[in-house]
C-alpha cells in the first residue's frame, strides 16, 4: 500500500491516513468516526461523526467500508462486485477505480475549459 492508495484487504485505523502524491490532500480516518477529505478546496466527510470505528477497509469485493468496534458496516461506497483500488488523486478527488472511475467523492478541483 502506498501512502495515496489502499488497495483490496488494505485498511486504515483511527488516526491513519492517504495523502495524494502533491501532498496537498489528505483522506483521514478520524478516532471521531469520520472519514475526511481535507485540502485546498475541499472538505468532505462521511455521515458518520459520532459513531466509533474500528477500521476502514477495501474489501477484495471492491467495496469501502467503514467498520465498528463490534465488526458491523456503518458506512459503505457501495462499490461491492468490483475488485478495486481507492486512489487519492493531486486533483483533489478520492476516487474508487476499476479499469475506470467507479466511485468518487466529486471534489475535484481541475477546472475544464471548452
Amino acid at each position: 500500500m502506498s501512502n495515496c492508495c489502499l488497495v483490496p484487504g488494505g485498511k486504515l485505523i483511527p488516526g491513519e491516513s492517504l495523502v495524494s502524491p502533491n501532498g496537498k490532500y489528505t483522506f483521514t480516518l478520524n478516532p471521531e468516526g469520520q472519514i475526511t477529505l481535507i485540502g485546498p478546496g475541499v472538505n468532505w466527510s462521511s455521515p458518520t461523526k459520532g459513531q466509533s470505528v474500528n477500521c476502514l477497509v477495501m474489501q477484495s469485493d471492491g467495496n469501502l467500508v467503514l467498520r465498528d468496534s463490534q465488526g458491523n458496516d456503518i458506512w459503505h461506497s457501495g462499490t461491492f462486485n468490483h475488485a478495486s483500488f481507492l486512489v487519492i488523486q493531486d486533483d483533489g478527488n478520492a476516487v474508487i477505480y476499476q479499469m475506470g472511475n467507479i466511485w468518487s467523492t466529486e471534489t475535484s478541483q481541475q477546472v475544464n475549459s471548452c
